[in-house]
């Protein structure tokens, strides 16, 4: 992910990501999960609210 891009050049960065469940990354035979799409969305959707209050 980015994420590993970014904290190799930027010292001291804690980063964490979240995403969908994803296989054969970059292939012809990528495919992600939906469920799992779905629950990141909602996690994602939630947390902004949140830190919207």
């Amino acid at each position: 992910m980015e994420g590993g891009i970014l904290s190799s050049n930027i010292k001291d960065l804690d980063i964490c990501t979240i995403a969908p469940t994803i296989e054969n990354c970059h292939s012809v035979n990528e495919n992600v999960s939906i469920s799992s799409t779905k629950m990141v969305y909602e996690w994602l959707k939630e947390t902004l609210v949140r830190f919207n209050k």
